[in-house]
């Protein structure tokens, strides 16, 4: 009897470190990329003098889906057993003109909204590098999970212009979005 006791309890302790492994293989840790460009226009006469700290505007929403019933029906899951989605990182990187840098900016700043959702700062750099055409930011790592699972997401880039570009850039906006996610919960 006592025999089949610890045999009963040895199989218990296996069956439940069985689940843990079972659950632990099933949980969603992937890394969701987001990219595209954003055209920077040409103003014209690079003779205008900018205020002494530079100039501080906004830039025009940019809108992107955000297929997160694409990527859930991926990795056969739903919305409700989404866990966290935080931004991991986003860079930004002149590619056009070729050998274009980002002389001209000192401040970006990223900001994301979604339908019903506050527009919140996600990543930002306060010292962008000159003379380079890569800006890698500093993420704020907020939790995102209400707006990955809206159909689109809004970035509005703010910027400090310390000098006029003095041609049309393109910018190849790279983001990574982290989703983790429990499919057996």
């Amino acid at each position: 009897m006592r025999t089949q006791t610890y045999l009963f309890a040895i199989i218990l302790l296996l069956c439940a470190a069985s689940c843990k492994k079972i659950k632990k293989l099933a949980t969603i840790n992937v890394n969701i990329p987001y990219n595209g460009v954003l055209g920077l226009p040409y103003v014209g006469d690079t003779a205008i003098t900018l205020p002494p700290n530079g100039l501080s505007f906004s830039l025009p929403l940019y809108g992107m889906p955000t297929y997160s019933q694409q990527f859930l029906s991926q990795y056969n899951t739903s919305a409700s057993k989404v866990n966290s989605a935080k931004l991991q990182n986003y860079s930004m990187q002149i590619v056009d003109p070729t050998g274009g840098y980002f002389y001209y900016l000192d401040t970006v700043q990223i900001y994301l909204s979604a339908h019903g959702q506050p527009e919140v700062l996600v990543a930002y750099n306060n010292n962008v590098p000159h003379d380079q055409n890569i800006v890698n930011m500093t993420s704020t790592y907020i939790e995102l999970k209400n707006y990955f699972l809206q159909d689109s997401m809004f970035l509005r880039v703010y910027v400090n212009f310390i000098k006029v570009p003095k041609e049309a850039d393109s910018i190849l906006m790279n983001t990574n979005f982290n989703l983790q996610a429990d499919p057996l919960n």
